[in-house]
């Protein structure tokens, strides 16, 4: 049996989420993983992350240190970055860094997905 965890957040080192107020690093999820016999998880960044970029970033060096154990998610909130931003981003880490995927995070971001931002995230 493979178990994957297809929703797991991480921040920025040191910091607290801005909507939630948590914080866990790679160590963190590591730890986690060994411990729960979990094979591979999708890692995204918290939906009130600093610097969602650059948590992007670092999943991608992440998924590098530990091939077939983290899989990224690309997540970042259009309200704030704008919609060519976010399109851009979600672009660069589909096809640049493999992501597998999308977080749209309707409570953090606070978006609608029927709304215009929600279709066309969607």
């Amino acid at each position: 049996m493979y178990i994957v965890d297809a929703h797991h957040h991480i921040g920025e080192k040191g910091l607290k989420d801005t909507v939630f107020g948590w914080q866990e690093d790679i160590e963190d999820v590591i730890k986690t993983m060994d411990r729960f016999n979990i094979d591979a998880t999708m890692l995204q960044p918290l939906g009130g992350a600093h610097d969602p970029i650059k948590v992007h970033n670092e999943i991608y060096q992440y998924s590098q240190s530990y091939p077939g154990r983290i899989f990224g998610l690309v997540s970042m909130n259009p309200k704030v970055y704008g919609k060519k931003k976010t399109i851009t981003e979600i672009e660069r880490c589909v096809n640049d860094l493999g992501f597998v995927g999308i977080k749209f995070h309707t409570l953090a971001h606070g978006i609608d997905p029927t709304s215009e931002i929600g279709e066309y995230i969607l």
